[in-house]
């Protein structure tokens, strides 16, 4: 599903100012609770290859702190999102699907817990087809940025209050970094990277839900002889961003010559986060993937660069790790191997949750406890309670 990229998403490349910097807003146009004001943003940032960027993303406010005048301070969750393309008009804020309560977790808690959300759609405005998908730093520079700029709406945004008063907006020091799938990776490198690239930004804590934390043994899951070619669309989103950022990585080495057109077809399409599960299954080619896709292995420039990719800390605050016993794009043992690796290294303010007979996509959904555990666990976070470590976690 391709959304409709409107003139909100064009400038001139020129000179942009700081990273972080708010340079455009408007109202998001898909639908949403009406007990949330979303706002589509632009701001600039910074990609992959360190080249100055337009990036976009939307920042949601409770409707009735925005009614009340209120000036409290707003605590904001940071929402980095699934897997849903590389290409600008695959953005999730210019599309329908960006508050969609089957792809984002516990809306309805936000809600009615009062906070703010920003979220970045990891896309770049002036380098097409340039998403840091899976690239670490990339995803971070995007996400801390998008912090930045939901932090300056002060400078940028009127909101009418009263006889033209000016509604002012405050948010709290903290911020909470929620992430799903590619998200979970791009949350968890949010947390490690923000000292060096926004150290004004403070993260209370990292939720990682079914993260692709381990990008090398995932990539070699998804193009190995079990792995079901449904998935050839994720590789080749991996491929097509990892070779607009590092040099070294050439597809051609990694798509079989007459499935280049099918690699071709799949870097270019979009999905959204509720669709994701859906077309992950009903877009598969008609071979295997490993027919399709080949040499992943470690000693490979793609492969040496997906290792680099996995987030392994220091983490400054606490982690919460979630996913589905029944995951179908990530499996299982993948992320209790990350988790051992966290456990190893010393990380100690960990939360582990696996939700039995849940997949990739329903574990998010409201009848799954994960929602519940992960508004508890972040309003902790919110209320400065010091996280006690989980004594199941490394066994």
């Amino acid at each position: 599903m391709n959304n409709t990229v409107d003139d909100f998403y064009s400038s001139s490349q020129g000179d942009l100012p700081p990273a972080g910097t708010l340079l455009r807003i408007d109202d998001y146009r898909g639908p949403h609770p009406e007990e949330l004001t979303v706002k589509r943003i632009l701001f600039s940032s910074t990609y992959s290859t360190g080249e100055p960027t337009i990036a976009s993303g939307f920042v949601a406010l409770p409707t009735s702190y925005l009614a009340s005048g209120s000036t409290s301070p707003l605590p904001l969750v940071l929402w980095e999102h699934g897997t849903n393309g590389l290409e600008s008009m695959c953005a999730l804020s210019a599309g329908p699907a960006a508050l969609d309560p089957q792809a984002f977790p516990a809306v309805d808690g936000i809600v009615e817990k009062q906070w703010a959300i920003v979220a970045p759609d990891f896309m770049s405005h002036t380098q097409p087809n340039r998403s840091p998908y899976l690239v670490g730093e990339g995803q971070a520079q995007f996400a801390l940025d998008a912090v930045r700029a939901a932090r300056s709406l002060n400078a940028a945004l009127e909101l009418a209050h009263s006889e033209g008063a000016t509604q002012e907006i405050n948010f709290t020091r903290e911020t909470v970094v929620w992430g799903h799938s590619q998200g979970g990776n791009a949350a968890l490198w949010t947390s490690q990277f923000a000292a060096s690239y926004a150290p004004e930004i403070h993260i209370a804590g990292t939720a990682a839900l079914s993260p692709a934390a381990l990008p090398l043994e995932l990539g070699l899951h998804l193009t190995s002889e079990s792995a079901s070619a449904a998935v050839g669309i994720v590789v080749s989103y991996v491929l097509g961003s990892y070779s607009a950022a590092y040099p070294d990585v050439d597809p051609n080495d990694h798509v079989a010559h007459n499935a280049l057109p099918i690699y071709g077809g799949f870097k270019s399409r979009c999905t959204n986060g509720a669709a994701a599960g859906s077309i992950l299954t009903a877009l598969a080619l008609q071979q295997q993937s490993n027919d399709v896709f080949h040499n992943f292995g470690a000693d490979t420039s793609l492969g040496k660069h997906l290792a680099r990719n996995e987030p392994t800390g220091p983490f400054p605050s606490p982690l919460f790790i979630g996913w589905g016993s029944k995951d179908e794009v990530i499996a299982s043992s993948l992320q209790n191997q990350y988790v051992e690796k966290l456990c190893a290294s010393g990380t100690t303010s960990l939360t582990v949750h696996e939700y039995p007979e849940r997949t990739h996509m329903d574990v998010l959904h409201a009848d799954s406890d994960l929602p519940a555990d992960l508004i508890s666990w972040t309003d902790a976070r919110f209320s400065g309670a010091p996280s006690e470590p989980d004594s199941s976690a490394c066994n």
